[in-house]
């Protein structure tokens, strides 16, 4: 495996955590993820929904602030 494909399954395993309400384990494998490559912008926006869904709206927006100024292009940010 390439770094590419462990970050997209360290970003895989993070949202398997999500779903379980796990979020300390979520973070940790997105940050795994992000720590492969900084710029991947969906898992920085993975990381907004799980502060959301965490309850921290405060960093949710705060992260996907930081979505929209890395690439304003990228559609989701807006929507989310």
């Amino acid at each position: 495996m390439n770094n590419g494909e462990f970050a997209e399954t360290y970003k895989n395993i993070a949202t398997c955590y999500d779903k379980l309400g796990n979020y300390s384990k979520a973070f940790e494998y997105i940050d795994l993820a992000l720590a492969m490559d900084s710029t991947d912008i969906e898992a920085l926006r993975r990381k907004a929904d799980f502060y959301y869904y965490s309850g921290n709206i405060e960093k949710a927006i705060a992260t996907i602030d930081e979505c929209i100024n890395a690439n304003p292009k990228y559609f989701y940010s807006y929507y989310r």
